[in-house]
């Protein structure tokens, strides 16, 4: 049985891409209509992946094109595809790189690997300071978080090596007294910190948020 394919054309559906992949693993697919390589791309997956692919045309939905390299912290190509599971991806190709077969076996783990625990969510942020930010969870927690701990353990691209999982970013070049520009909630799975750096392509998932200590 073929892929089902269906076109995201507003930020509120990639969001809600995003945010399922919590109950379940999703495809993003970048792809251009102008570019034989991502028709053959987009003709292989389809014929040998059953399972619903969410594609991004980049002529038309350039925007929605960039706000997915934010989210994952993935510089944008076409084609481009991502498996995410959890809000995040856990298989990333692009071009020729893109593998049907590699694609099925991380849907398959995601799948049998996913528990049946409801996610953790934040009820209440609060700013304490430019410096320090507390979050009380739904599940009667609370933690505090320093500028300065959550930028050295920003898992952006840039910041943490997207092949190795190795943290490329060394803490003595972020200083003490860094402090949150702004906060914002990405979806219903994470929070998004600009830093007084400049730093801001990070994406935090609730779930990575609860593994840190404060």
């Amino acid at each position: 049985m073929p892929a089902s394919i269906k076109y995201i054309r507003t930020a509120e559906e990639l969001d809600s891409v995003f945010s399922s992949s919590y109950d379940h693993p999703n495809i993003v697919l970048k792809h251009s209509m102008s570019c034989g390589i991502s028709a053959h791309i987009l003709q292989q997956l389809t014929g040998s992946i059953n399972y619903e692919i969410n594609v991004i045309v980049v002529q038309t939905e350039r925007e929605l094109s960039d706000l997915v390299a934010d989210m994952t912290g993935h510089r944008h190509q076409s084609p481009q595809i991502f498996v995410l599971a959890d809000g995040k991806p856990i298989y990333h190709a692009t071009h020729y790189g893109i593998d049907a077969n590699a694609v099925n076996l991380k849907l398959g783990v995601a799948h049998l690997t996913r528990g049946e625990i409801l996610m953790t969510e934040p009820v209440q942020i609060i700013e304490e300071s430019d410096r320090e930010v507390s979050i009380k969870w739904s599940d009667d927690t609370e933690t505090k978080y320093s500028a300065a701990r959550l930028r050295r353990s920003c898992p952006c691209a840039s910041c943490v090596n997207e092949w190795t999982g190795e943290k490329i970013l060394e803490d003595s070049r972020i200083k003490d007294d860094i402090s949150f520009s702004s906060i914002s909630i990405v979806g219903r799975y994470a929070l998004n910190f600009q830093f007084s750096d400049g730093h801001d392509t990070g994406i935090f998932s609730f779930k990575y948020l609860q593994q840190l200590p404060g």
